[in-house]
């Protein structure tokens, strides 16, 4: 197996096609077409009615989409406290009410405000309308008319703090080689790089060939024991590695057993709740990132050398820059950071200092936590800019302190683990050894005094070989190596970008960066502006700090009935004026003829009515709500509705419009198996299925033989093995001369 796995080598691939529709033969192969194609590829909204819609400028999509569902949004008429569905019925009313009956319009009393005359209820109606708030921020008092005006107020050295500053910092790199490359690597798992390390291992050039050697037919029999060995303690280590890294004692929260996939929803219930991963997968479908978190857990997944819950702090670590480098809705920057809040509460058991550091820094900044994990430097001159850093700083070193003697604990009582877990499996992995030692390089061993006479020819003959290459990483002294064998039969070829796995923890900062309310900002005075505007808007929803009514800013009121009720009773109280016809929509007449002549011109225009939208909601739509504007209403159904989008094949989404029988790419993958044999690429279901395909193509029973009957060869003869070869030769070879004492030579005849 070894042999094929090293001449044929088999690659992993990962597909997002649902894989069962493309097997082509009874042995599992699949269709090329199996492979993702991004041209294939297709964003799709779904409507109101279930469909998928599509247009090559996905704005389009998604704003046709939404108008599928504001058509359920239904404009009204508000006349005398009534809602009417359209301009007919508001005619209607005003016929039978009014012009049907002229005794219903009568002289009224009426009062004047800011020089135009009003009934007592149109007056009420008037002054409310009238009436404005302003807002007080330290010492600036703004109107509701301003909050859009840029550099309204000057943030005060408190709210000054919200905004923090990352240095620049190198990058942070997991280096490791893949198993499935069969050689030995030897440097840092983590490497700090201002450069993108991943092209820099994996460009061919910049590594040297600094040293080979080789071995002769015993050296690889005495590895071939070492070998033997460990593959009779496989199966402990295998037993070892799936023992969880801490059941139920202090440290991180056990979730996963090593050498497990984790996804989405295992990441996330496992740290919160079912609700929760439901909550969060709503907002990266609605903000379009979903291929960015596949991303992320597809090259977590494929890391071999980490534990998976320190994956797990780096998958949350990527996340959170990943909403960062996005504007995303305040609404669902506070959900993603309740999420995390919850996860990191429950990410560490048994130490109370977790609990105490998190409360410290507030949950507003509960993602800074993620850099303690990933990126200290980082973490230590962030808290250094808080106001309570010294208290921050306390409740790290408690923590730090509680986790190290928690880890010390645990590491003792996963060795003991270890010891009982290994005890129970000792005699079958040492029977697995010594039975393999027996069949094999025992069988060798006494084979080799056999030979006798060629022995020194043994000795010469090497049979495999072992290149070193080397790396020197750039402005560093760091150096990495790896060591690759290959037989005398095979020509094997360095290529580290088949071999190393560089999988980027942590970008380079190659700048400064600004960081507020959980988004990035290159520059301070872009971070500065946006303050204004959250200071802005958390001013507003805390209240007014007093009314008034507009032209007469003299009269101020904390509670705006209080400030309608004092002018509703100060023009009252100052008199009415004559008694005069109106015709309701403003205005005033000597007679009612006039008034009637005025209300039949203006009700045939709906522009003299106050228009209100209402919207059902609800599974039987029994829920209506009504709203005072369009944008307001829009706004509802947008969060009623969550857009849902989807990843889908074009071929597919041609053939069948209904959004959710359409296969979506983005939320499945598979992995997939292909290798490359006689200039044709094939692809298999699994590594089993690909491994017996090629046993197949290759006959190779027969293909073997012949190569090894090739390899020895002598005036025409071909000889099955090195044995054979010399067992002819020793049988062949007879003494011509010998040398005497005397340095003469004597003849022997042939």
């Amino acid at each position: 197996m070894n042999y094929i796995n090293e001449t044929v080598p088999i690659k992993e691939l990962v597909t997002n096609k649902n894989v069962d529709k493309y097997i082509i033969d009874g042995m599992n192969q699949l269709s090329p077409n199996v492979v993702g194609d991004s041209n294939e590829e297709i964003l799709v909204y779904k409507d109101k009615n279930g469909n998928a819609i599509y247009d090559k400028n996905s704005e389009i999509a998604k704003e046709y989409a939404k108008n599928s569902y504001y058509s359920s949004i239904n404009e009204n008429f508000y006349v005398d406290g009534r809602v009417f569905k359209t301009l007919n019925e508001v005619a209607n009313y005003y016929q039978t009410n009014f012009l049907n009956n002229k005794d219903n319009v009568i002289k009224q009393d009426l009062y004047s405000f800011n020089s135009v005359s009003y009934n007592k209820n149109e007056l009420k109606s008037k002054i409310e309308s009238s009436v404005k708030a302003a807002y007080k921020y330290d010492e600036t008092i703004f109107l509701d008319s301003e909050i859009n005006q840029p550099n309204l107020i000057t943030p005060n050295y408190i709210d000054k703090q919200a905004i923090k500053k990352y240095f620049k910092s190198p990058g942070k790199y997991l280096v490791e080689a893949r198993s499935s490359a069969g050689g030995t690597y030897t440097g840092d798992l983590i490497i700090d790089s201002e450069t993108n390390l991943e092209d820099v291992i994996h460009n061919e050039n910049n590594w040297i060939k600094t040293g080979e050697y080789s071995e002769d037919i015993y050296k690889v029999v005495q590895n071939s024991a070492v070998s033997a060995i460990m593959m009779g303690v496989a199966p402990l280590v295998e037993r070892l590695l799936n023992i969880k890294e801490n059941d139920d004692n202090n440290g991180i929260k056990a979730c996963f057993n090593n050498g497990d996939d984790f996804t989405l929803k295992s990441m996330i219930t496992c740290f919160s709740s079912e609700s929760d991963y439901s909550s969060l997968l709503s907002i990266i479908q609605k903000e379009e990132l979903m291929a960015e978190t596949t991303h992320i857990i597809r090259n977590l997944n494929n890391v071999e050398s980490l534990p998976i819950n320190e994956k797990a702090t780096i998958f949350i670590y990527q996340m959170r820059e990943m909403f960062r480098n996005v504007e995303i809705s305040y609404v669902d920057n506070l959900e993603w950071n309740r999420i995390v809040k919850v996860m990191f509460s429950n990410f560490i058991v048994g130490i109370n200092s977790w609990n105490a550091l998190i409360e410290e820094i507030g949950e507003a900044d509960i993602l800074l936590l993620a850099d303690y994990f990933v990126d200290k430097n980082s973490f230590d001159s962030i808290i250094n800019q808080y106001v309570n850093k010294a208290q921050i700083q306390a409740k790290v070193k408690d923590f730090a302190t509680e986790l190290s003697i928690a880890m010390d604990s645990e590491k003792l009582a996963f060795k003991k683990k270890i010891f009982d877990t290994s005890m129970e499996l000792i005699s079958q992995a040492a029977d697995i050894a010594i039975n393999y030692i027996m069949e094999t390089a025992l069988d060798l061993a006494e084979a080799i005094p056999v030979i006798g006479d060629i022995l020194e020819f043994a000795r010469d003959f090497n049979i495999r070989t072992t290149m070193i290459y080397e790396l020197i990483l750039p402005n560093s002294d760091k150096k990495l190596t790896y060591q690759m064998s290959q037989w005398f039969f095979e020509n094997k070829k360095f290529k580290p970008k088949e071999i190393f796995n560089v999988f980027e923890i942590k970008e380079p900062r190659k700048n400064e960066t600004y960081i507020l309310n959980g988004r990035y900002y290159s520059t301070y005075e872009a971070a500065n502006e946006q303050l204004v505007k959250d200071i802005v808007t958390r001013t507003v929803l805390q209240g007014p700090y007093y009314y008034f009514i507009r032209g007469q800013v003299a009269i101020k009121k904390e509670n705006k009935e209080e400030l309608v009720d004092y002018w509703m009773d100060k023009i009252i109280s100052e008199g009415q004026v004559e008694p005069r016809y109106l015709d309701y929509f403003g205005g005033v007449f000597d007679s009612r003829d006039e008034a009637l002549v005025s209300m039949r011109e203006k009700i045939k225009d709906e522009d003299n009515f106050k228009k209100t939208y209402s919207y059902r909601y609800g599974q039987l739509n029994d829920n209506e709500i009504f709203f005072d504007s369009l944008d307001e209403a829009k706004a509802f159904v947008d969060e009623d509705n969550p857009l849902t989008v989807k990843k889908v094949s074009v071929t597919e989404f041609i053939s069948n419009s209904k959004f959710d029988e359409l296969y979506d790419l983005s939320q499945f993958e598979q992995k997939i198996c292909s290798f490359e044999l006689y200039g044709m690429e094939y692809f298999y279901k699994n590594k089993d299925d690909a491994f017996f395909a090629i046993l197949k193509i290759l006959n190779f029973r027969n293909e073997l033989v012949t190569t090894e009957t090739l390899s020895y060869s002598l005036n025409g003869l071909e000889f099955e093995n090195i044995i054979k070869y010399v067992e002819y030769l020793e049988e062949n070879i007879v003494l011509v001369e010998t040398k005497t004492q005397n340095n003469k030579y004597e003849g022997v005849n042939l």
